[in-house]
């Protein structure tokens, strides 16, 4: 039963990351974690991360000792491939079996490539950022399945990733404020969705331009709709967004994939020097902009 569990997973993985025809294949999920993993997953406050969490949910509207989706040790695994392509996900959160699982040989060898000289606890606070990222998908119920790179096209993946990864990095600089295992590490180096946030930071800005709300209070709306797990499919947002925002902007953000940095960087560019139309009212109401994040309770 187990092996199959591998197997299903194995190719499930496989067809969200755009592996085809023996591509990246060498995917394994360990049966149980090695030394390395352990002793690294041994330094990590799973506690202080989800009081974190739990807090910043419940400023964004959940109602106070709400329960969320947070996952403890157990349903942490470890997976191994042998490619060395910074596309392949070296940690995904999967929704079908509430598990996060983490390539954590992939972890040292991408840290190793972006930088040669990072100490022991500079590779440990990565491994805090990468957790918080994949906790952050695992509360707010996201069907995410890559931290890094992954080809699939899921409906608004640069969007989703670029929320989640902004929204880790502010909480993994509170965890660092918080553990005296950290005190020397303001915040982690992340070396995933940077072009992602970059996005997410422009639409902010031009929200906040077009609206006169300052861009803290943007980005609060914002969050609450992601633990509100508010829907960018729906015809009403898109089009008081696109009347904010560069025409068909949300349209052609569907399928955009967190790999095309290029594309990425042309919406941002679009975002910069666009013509816009002002729905500011319909916007303030529809996100509610208007309304303090702290007070307001869940529906």
């Amino acid at each position: 039963m187990k092996e199959e569990l591998n197997d299903k997973k194995t190719n499930m993985l496989k067809e969200t990351s755009g592996v085809e025809n023996g591509e990246h294949e060498q995917y394994e999920y360990l049966t149980q974690r090695s030394p390395e993993f352990e002793e690294a997953l041994s330094g990590i406050n799973l506690d202080l991360m989800r009081r974190l969490i739990q807090e910043e949910a419940e400023k964004c509207g959940r109602e106070k000792g709400s329960s969320l989706n947070f996952l403890e040790m157990p349903r942490i695994g470890e997976i191994e491939t042998r490619s060395k392509d910074d596309s392949v996900p070296i940690s995904f959160y999967d929704s079908s079996t509430n598990e996060i699982q983490v390539d954590f040989t992939g972890m040292e060898q991408q840290a190793e490539r972006q930088n040669p000289f990072l100490s022991k606890e500079g590779f440990k606070a990565y491994l805090v950022a990468v957790l918080t990222h994949e906790q952050l998908h695992a509360a707010t119920e996201l069907q995410a399945l890559g931290y890094v790179g992954y080809q699939h096209f899921t409906s608004y993946q640069v969007w989703n990733e670029g929320v989640t990864e902004k929204l880790a990095r502010e909480l993994t600089g509170k965890y660092f404020k918080s553990s005296a295992d950290f005190q020397k590490i303001d915040q982690a180096k992340s070396y995933n969705y940077e072009s992602a946030v970059l996005l997410i930071d422009a639409v902010i800005a031009k929200i906040s331009e077009q609206t006169g709300f300052d861009q803290e209070t943007v980005w609060n709306a914002i969050k609450r709709g992601m633990f509100e797990n508010t829907s960018l499919e729906t015809k009403e947002l898109q089009e008081l967004l696109d009347g904010t925002l560069p025409i068909d902007f949300f349209k052609k953000l569907r399928t955009m994939s967190t790999t095309n940095e290029a594309e990425i960087h042309e919406r941002v560019e679009h975002l910069n020097q666009g013509t816009i139309q002002k729905i500011v009212g319909k916007l303030v109401k529809l996100l509610r902009l208007d309304r303090p994040t702290e007070t307001r309770k869940a529906a």
